[in-house]
């Protein structure tokens, strides 16, 4: 017995060792070292993954509790949130969120999990023990050279996979090759699709097109051809979106985001300067996480904010196949979904920083989990299930709210399929609802709001965000200027396709896919998990088109945030799989497979070319140069306070990112810095000067990004032309204070004996 248990101790522990070896090291550098570029090396993994991965080796100890691409997600998703509960938990804390308090915190977690893992380890036979270190020897190399020669030495059969994963990987070279000999950004960049050489685009549509054909092939392999190689295929797809979702850091932009974006920036500097979070910060977890990540690695919060939204994507994507795991019990719908999943659906919430976008991307891995534990309960599987439910209500009231009403009607569903294929009455079916999963986001949410001093103004806050009283409605003006870019039917329909194409064509997909559901549900055939997603597409549906609707009706700009965060797409990769089998299963294969790859290709194509805004789409790029934060830090620095000012934008955003939230709402000038809007020509069609209209003296401030928008990207709407700012230049009543050729400040004189705007 001790000569086993020291061969599992000096064997089966390696990996775990590895990880607190690494842990430490950290902690030594960050005390001793602060400056090394080692901090940056180990401090990801110590927060990314090292917590999620040893809380997973305890859970699961045995090789067969999980394959390997559920531990790596599990792991990540995991890590996430156990980092930002640890984070949530030292904010109640004397020491704050503060990087010492992080670090050691972090480290004792990772070394008690540790302790438990290797004793879970130590308790079961060797050979059941999930080690995956345990074969590092001399022999271990020489297997996997072996492995790599076999892999060379291909059967016919496989070839052609192999060379199109060749293929695809110099394409993903050749892309970061071209940019990486690209100059950065020197300023403001009305499109970064033009900024970027267009072969680069092709090699990552190429690559994208290579990955979707490996796994496509083998999902239609007849059982003699079938191997892992799928992997190699969504490793692809995974390396191609991470490149095109980062291109805005590999440009060199100062930051990507030009509304919320630059506020959650503000709410993470509160967070670095004081260690704790604002009393008004409804959604702290993504602000605590990138908080934490700029405190251990020592990166520039503006920095980091340019990578997250990246991570969740990444996220998703994965966690999209683990759902199909559970939903499908065949591989061919399993490989199909993991290959739909390359579509990007969020527009700009796969590269900016929102709290909500956030949460719905990691909403396929709380249903992976919900219906692991449905189908088969699990202490480790409902653990993970906990930690994940309880982190949302502090992620964004809009998902909490979702995701709860998602478990109902996933529990709704289940009664509906459950007495319909057993012909059990409806009353004793209902008795089988799962009341805790429900239960644990409405306590903590409860919880979490209860927690303010003025709950009744908190929630009143939230319902008029909701609803969209806070900010306003702004459907009228979006539908005229709409009207103005898109002058006919034909542009209307090229625009529409545009943005919303890749939805449209998953949509069409995904009705398919619940016809034949449903089909299938009244010949009794056994889809329980089917038919409960197909629940949740067309109630996702419904409010897709209740969102249209109030768009349409000018009721709310929150219907335009859930038309552009449609959570009816966080399921239509599973339908789209699902879809697409049972149309070509026994069509010619090669054929049905091109016809496959390019419905994706097409899909993911229209979702790149939709991420940032550009001309393209009728928009500008929400682009910030550090001349443009140059000027504004100038401008708040060494204006009066509390003067008027006019502009074309919510400079407020602006004043959260320099200093903080907090410090922004502190400020008189700052609190309710919401600028009055320039006439359309400077009024200059009425008046000689811009003075005219003004009684009081005031600031003029216009950005470069301004002049773009309504120069070159909104030409027919008509509110300025070159003229117009060449003679604000040359106006007797303003003056301009500053410019950087990328922000201009004026100061208008106000001679007007009363205000006519």
């Amino acid at each position: 017995m001790t000569t086993i248990l020291r061969d599992i101790r000096f064997k089966t522990e390696r990996d775990i060792i590895l990880v607190d070896i690494l842990s430490a090291l950290l902690v030594s550098v960050i005390a001793f070292f602060p400056n090394s570029p080692a901090r940056i090396i180990l401090s990801l993994p110590f927060i990314l993954f090292f917590p999620g991965y040893v809380l997973i080796c305890a859970l699961f100890p045995r090789r067969k509790d999980l394959d390997i691409v559920e531990r790596l997600v599990l792991s990540l998703g995991l890590s996430i949130a156990v980092t930002s509960l640890i984070g949530l938990m030292l904010n109640y804390t004397p020491f704050g969120i503060m990087l010492y308090p992080v670090t050691f915190s972090l480290f004792l977690f990772i070394l008690l999990i540790s302790a438990a893992a290797t004793y879970r380890r130590r308790i079961i036979f060797k050979k059941e023990v999930f080690a995956p270190l345990s074969q590092m020897s001399i022999s271990g190399w020489r297997e996997l050279g072996r492995s790599k020669s076999e892999f060379i030495k291909s059967e016919n059969q496989n070839r052609i996979i192999k060379i199109i994963a060749i293929i695809a990987f110099i394409f993903i070279t050749l892309a970061l090759t071209i940019t990486a000999r690209t100059p950065p950004a020197s300023g403001y960049e009305l499109s970064i699709y033009k900024g970027v050489s267009p072969f680069v685009w092709l090699f990552l549509i190429g690559s994208i097109a290579c990955g979707i054909a490996i796994i496509t092939h083998q999902a239609f392999s007849k059982d003699k051809e079938r191997d892992n190689f799928w992997l190699i295929g969504f490793l692809i797809l995974i390396l191609s979106n991470l490149i095109v979702t980062l291109f805005s850091v590999i440009r060199g932009y100062a930051t990507f985001g030009r509304g919320d974006h630059l506020s959650h920036l503000g709410s993470v500097k509160d967070i670095l300067s004081s260690g704790y979070i604002n009393i008004n910060d409804f959604y702290p977890i993504t602000h605590i996480f990138i908080a934490e990540i700029t405190g251990v690695c020592g990166i520039p919060p503006i920095i980091v904010m340019g990578f997250v939204p990246a991570l969740f994507t990444i996220l998703y994507m994965a966690s999209i196949y683990l759902l199909a795991t559970v939903i499908f019990d065949k591989r061919e719908y399993i490989l199909l979904s993991a290959a739909a999943s390359c579509t990007l659906f969020f527009t700009y919430y796969h590269v900016e920083v929102f709290p909500a976008a956030h949460s719905t991307l990691m909403l396929p891995l709380v249903f992976y989990l919900y219906f692991k534990i449905s189908e088969k309960p699990s202490v480790g599987f409902s653990l993970v299930y906990i930690i994940l439910l309880m982190v949302y209500p502090f992620f964004h009231p809009l998902t909490v709210l979702i995701l709860i009403l998602f478990l109902i009607m996933m529990e709704i569903s289940k009664i509906i399929y459950t007495s319909k294929r057993s012909e059990i009455k409806f009353s004793h079916a209902i008795t089988q609802i799962s009341i805790n999963p429900i239960l644990i986001p409405v306590i903590t949410f409860f919880m979490w709001f209860s927690a303010y001093l003025a709950f009744g103004q908190r929630v009143r806050s939230m319902a008029s965000w909701l609803y969209g009283t806070v900010i306003g409605s702004s459907s009228d003006l979006i539908m005229s200027r709409v009207s103005k870019v898109a002058t006919t039917k034909s542009e209307l329909f090229e625009l529409t396709i545009k943005f919303f194409g890749h939805q449209i064509i998953y949509t069409i997909l995904s009705l398919i896919a619940v016809l034949i559901i449903f089909k299938f549900f009244y010949q009794n055939k056994k889809i329980k998990n089917l038919f409960r997603i197909s629940v949740w597409f067309i109630i996702t549906g419904l409010m897709i088109l209740f969102s249209l609707l109030a768009m349409a009706s000018s009721l709310t700009q929150s219907a335009q945030r859930l038309v552009f965060l449609n959570f009816m797409m966080l399921v239509t990769p599973l339908l789209a799989g699902f879809a697409f089998y049972e149309l070509f299963k026994n069509r010619h294969r090669t054929i049905s497979i091109a016809i496959i790859v390019a419905i994706l290709v097409v899909s993911s194509t229209i979702g790149i070319f939709n991420l940032y805004p550009s001309p393209y789409l009728k928009q500008s790029s929400s682009q910030i140069t550090n001349m443009e934060l140059t000027g504004v830090h100038w401008f708040f620095n060494y204006k009066n306070v509390p003067d008027l000012y006019i502009g074309m934008g919510h400079i407020h955003r602006f004043s959260d990112a320099i200093y903080g939230y907090s410090q922004s709402r502190e400020r008189e000038d700052f609190s309710t810095f919401f600028p009055s809007s320039i006439p359309d020509h400077f009024d200059y069609a009425n008046h000689t000067s811009l003075g005219e209209l003004y009684a009081q003296d005031r600031y003029m401030v216009i950005s470069k990004w301004n002049k773009a928008l309504y120069l070159e990207v909104w030409p027919e709407i008509g509110r300025f032309n070159n003229s117009d700012f060449e003679r604000v230049e040359d106006d007797s009543t303003v003056d301009m204070l500053y410019s950087n050729g990328e922000l201009d400040v004026f100061f208008v004189k106000g001679i007007s004996k009363s205000e006519k705007v």
